[in-house]
């Protein structure tokens, strides 16, 4: 109906644009004639007046035929035009009746369109031009907006930002005819500014005779919250379950369905094996038909226990202990039990063996050298004659007491928090330090030991404390004498070395001011050469302070370029013939200033203990090393010197040692290459130049790991 009566408007409409063309036609024909009739008056013919005025005499009879052929063919045209306006006007009128109709059907129609979509619980909406023409009380509902807002904006406004251009290409792409539906998933944004979803479904029509697009809406808004909060409910069970210390299974008919990383850990088997696995094979043989009959009766709702201990079996074959949680859920639409466990084992192992040990606890602790006391609550329950004798009170007045009122009152808080939280199954620590006043009321140290047991049924603590006095006591010599050495080696560093410094220079002054024989003169180097090995001797010292104290910062440097910096200091040497061979190379570690020591000290060590009377050659190469998935620098200083036997390689990294092919220095030069090297994390020892022949050389290797 919808159909016919719009072809019937769309005919009428076309004979309507026809017939305004042919009067159009006429119209125009009609001015051409005036034209001619105006043109005819001012024709001349011979002997008349107007033909003494006319330019060109003896025209008048061509003009005349040459106006009548167009005055005829005006008429001609005329009258085409007024045939065609009668047939016009005839098929108008004769489909009047029928366009009537479809006018009327049309109405009915509209009419039928309006209360339908006025009574839609969905929203619907008329696109006409990129605007809205209609919207129905839903649309208005559904987005805030009131009609005459509606009709105010363009199709794609109320959509959201993130999806507004796909939705006017759209619309746009139907208006065009490049589509003839669209079912779209969007957000919208309501009046509020508060956004949903929904499903738009649009579709072409007419409107008042030119084309428009009908939009029919589904508001999803609740839908996807649910979607939005189920996805979020099963990352957070995965998160969950995946991070869960205690094992999770689901079963469904007696398969397991589910289990977490944590079962797979506890019970040995891996995901895949225990999946096709029966619920039962993972529990003690001797329980397997009562865990059966449980889930029967689980299953079939009776009332039994969700929450208890039972012994599993692992894959090894091991008998272990858990604590479970038993309960219901959906999973993949079918109803799974849920099986929560804590593996308790050695709890539980640690509980069996107390109970069987019971006497032989007392007997032990009867004999203990170290405090032994037991409490439960508040109180203490037991105490053995060591802890007597670390108290001072008898066995009377300590069971008497609060298990915290022995202890100085600086921990008396925290100890008594400690003790409570313990008897609760709480996660506290197991061992500290602290003060504790005796019947005499001397404060003393003890060292705490404590641990939660089952004492006649019911959870108590015990506490294994030893007198630590001596102990702190040595520790407090201990700093105070780590800072006087602190202090002596600033002295030395820096008062002595001063003194060293003052000497040197009076004696330097006398070796060149006084006129002295080669052997007098011999009488004054001597002591230089000391004090200058006394001022070395001090500055390793001092750096060895200082990297032990922490004070140097570590940082990235190129072990390549120090070794070349040390390459070229010691290459010339006065009175020694000395070639030292290295190829530039880089090689990035974490060092500190200090690093550039290891390699002189090495350097100069070769130095001082080869023959000054023959030439000396050092070789320095630096390769990359793999070894245990990490990446190192392997550095080799390789001498021509006299070599170190196999037994003393070892010591000659120790403090104050020198080899006895060596000549006696004062043995920290490598005692601080090797404390310097570990403190980077490297290694350094020494090899034989040539493999099986010491006395060719010696061959110091440095491996430093890799920035």
């Amino acid at each position: 109906m919808g159909i016919e009566s719009n072809s019937a408007l769309r005919n009428k409409d076309i004979h309507g644009r026809e017939l305004l063309n042919e009067l159009k036609a006429i119209s125009s024909a009609n001015l051409r004639l005036k034209e001619i009739l105006h043109r005819c008056e001012k024709i001349s013919y011979p002997g008349s007046e107007a033909a003494g005025k006319s330019e060109k005499p003896g025209t008048g009879i061509e003009d005349t035929r040459s106006l009548f052929d167009e005055l005829r063919k005006t008429q001609e045209d005329i009258e085409a035009h007024s045939e065609r306006v009668k047939d016009s006007l005839s098929d108008f009128y004769v489909n009047d009746k029928e366009v009537l109709a479809t006018r009327e059907a049309l109405e009915k129609n509209e009419e039928l369109f309006r209360v339908l979509a006025d009574t839609s619980l969905t929203p619907i909406f008329l696109v006409q031009n990129e605007r809205f023409v209609y919207t129905n009380p839903a649309a208005q509902n559904t987005m805030g907006y009131s009609d005459k807002e509606f009709l105010a904006m363009d199709f794609w406004e109320p959509i959201h930002p993130d999806h507004r251009e796909q939705v006017k290409e759209c619309g746009l792409s139907i208006h065009r005819n490049e589509h003839v539906h669209g079912h779209l998933e969007v957000k919208y944004v309501k009046k509020t500014g508060e956004e949903g979803w929904a499903i738009f479904t649009a579709a072409p029509t007419l409107y008042k005779g030119e084309p428009a697009c009908v939009v029919s809406g589904l508001d999803i808004t609740k839908r996807k919250r649910a979607e939005t909060a189920l996805t979020e409910s099963e990352e957070k069970f995965r998160v969950l379950t995946e991070t869960s210390r205690a094992a999770i299974f689901f079963v469904q008919n007696s398969m397991f369905n589910y289990v977490n990383p944590a079962a797979s850990r506890i019970l040995g088997y891996s995901e895949e094996e225990l999946l096709h696995m029966k619920y039962w094979e993972v529990v003690d043989p001797s329980l397997r038909e009562q865990v059966k009959a449980y889930r029967r009766a689980l299953i079939s709702g009776e009332q039994v226990p969700r929450h208890f201990e039972s012994q599993f079996l692992k894959k090894n074959g091991e008998t272990g202990w858990c604590d479970l949680t038993v309960g219901h859920l959906k999973y993949k639409g079918n109803h799974a039990t849920v099986i929560i466990a804590f593996d308790i084992t050695m709890r539980k192992f640690a509980e069996i063996a107390l109970r069987e040990s019971e006497e032989k606890f007392r007997v032990l602790s009867e004999t203990s050298p170290a405090a032994i006391f037991l409490y439960q609550e508040n109180k203490l329950i037991y105490a053995n004659p060591a802890a007597v004798k670390f108290t001072g009170f008898d066995p009377g007045e300590l069971l008497k007491k609060n298990f915290w009122d022995m202890v100085h009152p600086k921990y008396r808080d925290m100890v008594k928090e400690i003790g409570l939280a313990r008897q609760k199954g709480e996660q506290v620590p197991s061992r500290y330090e602290v003060q504790y006043i005796t019947s005499k009321g001397e404060v003393r140290w003890a060292e705490f030991a404590a641990g939660l047991i089952d004492y006649k049924g019911k959870p108590a603590g015990i506490v294994i404390a030893l007198d630590i006095t001596d102990r702190k006591q040595a520790e407090a010599s201990l700093m105070e004498s780590k800072a006087q050495a602190d202090l002596y080696v600033d002295l030395m560093g820096h008062d002595i070395n001063n003194l060293n410094q003052v000497a040197l220079g009076y004696l330097e002054l006398a070796t060149e001011r006084l006129p002295l024989d080669e052997s007098t003169r011999e009488f004054i180097v001597k002591p230089m050469e000391a004090l200058e090995k006394s001022s070395r001797l001090i500055e390793k010292v001092r750096k060895l302070q200082m990297m032990r104290s922490g004070h140097l910062e570590s940082k990235t440097v190129d072990v390549g370029k120090i070794i070349e910096d040390v390459v070229k200091t010691y290459s010339t040497v006065p009175g020694r013939d000395i070639t030292i061979h290295y190829t530039p190379a880089r090689g990035l570690v974490s060092a500190d200033e200090l690093l550039t020591d290891v390699f002189s000290n090495l350097v100069v060590n070769a130095i001082k203990h080869s023959p000054c009377d023959r030439p000396l050659v050092i070789d320095i190469g630096m390769s990359e090393l793999h070894e245990g998935g990490k990446d190192f620098y392997r550095i080799t200083v390789d001498d021509n010197g006299p070599g170190i036997p196999d037994e003393r390689k070892e010591a000659v990294f120790g403090r104050f040692s020198s080899g006895a092919n060596r000549i006696k220095g004062s043995g920290l030069g490598l005692y601080l290459v090797k404390s310097l090297v570990e403190s980077y994390g490297g290694r350094v020892w020494v090899e034989n130049r040539v493999a099986g022949n010491y006395k060719a050389g010696s061959r110091f290797v440095v491996v430093l790991p890799s920035r």
